[in-house]
C-alpha cells in the first residue's frame, strides 16, 4: 500500500508541475507580459516536455560512438580526436561530477531548449504572433523525433545547437546588417563556428563557409568587426587544438575511414561490371558483398565477416584521397547506382 501511495503522489506533483507550466505559457501567450518572461515560459514549456522524454529513457539513448567517447572519459582506452575530443572531455568532466551521463543529457536538453527559445523569441521580436510562437515551441519539441533527438547522447545533438544558434546569428546579421556586429554577437559567432568545427570532423565544411562569409561582410560593410570573428575563431580552435590537446596527450588523428563512400563503390560492384582494385587490396570482393547492408554502413565494422576480417582497422588504414577518387570513378561509371546507394542510407 504505501508503494502505490506514493506513487500516486508522484503522479499528482507531475501532473501539477505540466499544469504549472501550461499555464504559465497561456498566461504569458495571451497577455503583455515582458520579454524575458515570455522567453522563460517557451524555455520552461519545451524542457517539461523533453523532460518527459528523458524519463521515459534516463539517462539518454547512447549510440556506439559516445560508448567508445565514455570508454575513453573513464581512462579506460587513450583519449584520441577519431571521435570529437573535445565532447570526450566533456562527459570525462561531467562524470568526475555526478558519476554517470544523466547531468550530461539534463545540460544537453537545456542548451538546445535555450537555443529554441532564443529563435522563436527573435521571429516574435520580427513580427511573429507569440500565439505563433508558442504552438511552434509545443509542436516542435513534442514531435517524436525531436523529443528522442533531444536526449540522444550524441556529438551530432550539441554540434546541431550549435548550427542552430549560428543559423540564428546569421538571420541577425541578414536584418542588421552591419550593426549586428556588436561584443555579444562577435562572441557568440566565434564559439559557435569553433564547436562547430570542434564537434564534428565533417563541420569544417560549414566552418569554412562562416569564415568566408565573415571574408565578405569586411567587404561589403567596409569593416573590420567580422575580422574579429575570423581571428577569434581561428585562436579558439588553435588553442584547443594545440595547447589543450597536447596537454593531455590527445592525437589529432586524421578523419576515420569514409564507409559511407566505401559502401557505394561494393554497391557498384554488386549491381554492375564494375570492378575496383582498391576493395580488393583489403578483402576479397566476396566478403564485401557478405557484408554489405542497403541501410547502414556499421555493417561494415561490426558484421561477423568485419570482425573476422578486422576491416576496421583495415579501412582506417586506407587513404582518404584514393578513397575519394575511387567513389568519383564509381560515380562517373554508374552515376544512378552511387545515388541510389545514398538513398538507401537516407532511410535508415
Amino acid at each position: 500500500a504505501p508503494r502505490y501511495f506514493l506513487i500516486i503522489i508522484i503522479a499528482l506533483l507531475i501532473g501539477a508541475v505540466f499544469g504549472a507550466c501550461t499555464w504559465f505559457l497561456l498566461f504569458t501567450t495571451f497577455s503583455n507580459t515582458a520579454v524575458k518572461v515570455y522567453e522563460f515560459s517557451l524555455f520552461l514549456s519545451i524542457m517539461m516536455i523533453w523532460a518527459v522524454y528523458l524519463c521515459a529513457n534516463f539517462p539518454g539513448t547512447i549510440t556506439i560512438d559516445t560508448l567508445n567517447q565514455f570508454r575513453q572519459a573513464m581512462g579506460i582506452t587513450e583519449i584520441t580526436d577519431a571521435h570529437p575530443a573535445l565532447l570526450t572531455l566533456m562527459y570525462r568532466y561531467v562524470f568526475k561530477i555526478s558519476g554517470g551521463p544523466g547531468l550530461f543529457t539534463i545540460l544537453q536538453i537545456a542548451l538546445y531548449a535555450l537555443a529554441l527559445t532564443a529563435f522563436l523569441s527573435y521571429l516574435n521580436k520580427l513580427g511573429l504572433s507569440k500565439k505563433i510562437t508558442s504552438v511552434v515551441a509545443i509542436l516542435f519539441s513534442a514531435h517524436i523525433v525531436n523529443g528522442i533527438y533531444a536526449t540522444v547522447l550524441w556529438k551530432d545533438v550539441l554540434y546541431t545547437v550549435a548550427l542552430l544558434w549560428a543559423t540564428l546569428l546569421f538571420l541577425k546579421l541578414s536584418i542588421e546588417k552591419k550593426q549586428f556586429f556588436s561584443v555579444s554577437n562577435i562572441i557568440q559567432l566565434s564559439l559557435c563556428s569553433a564547436f562547430i568545427f570542434l564537434l564534428r570532423h565533417n563541420g569544417i565544411v560549414v566552418f569554412a563557409i562562416i569564415l568566408v562569409v565573415m571574408a565578405i561582410a569586411i567587404i561589403a560593410f567596409r569593416s573590420v568587426k567580422p575580422l574579429a570573428v575570423i581571428l577569434t575563431t581561428l585562436i579558439l580552435v588553435g588553442v584547443v587544438k594545440g595547447p589543450v590537446y597536447s596537454s593531455m596527450d590527445i592525437e589529432n588523428q586524421s578523419l576515420s575511414a569514409p564507409t559511407a563512400l566505401l559502401h557505394g563503390i561494393v554497391y557498384t560492384c554488386m549491381e554492375s561490371d564494375f570492378e575496383s582494385e582498391l576493395l580488393e587490396s583489403v578483402v576479397p570482393m566476396e566478403v564485401w558483398y557478405d557484408m554489405y547492408e542497403p541501410y547502414s554502413t556499421n555493417s561494415f565494422a561490426f558484421s561477423e565477416p568485419a570482425i573476422q576480417n578486422n576491416i576496421n582497422e583495415k579501412m582506417n588504414d586506407l587513404s582518404t584521397t584514393v578513397v575519394v577518387k575511387e567513389y568519383l570513378r564509381a560515380f562517373a561509371n554508374h552515376p544512378f547506382l552511387i545515388i541510389k546507394d545514398r538513398l538507401y542510407g537516407c532511410n535508415a
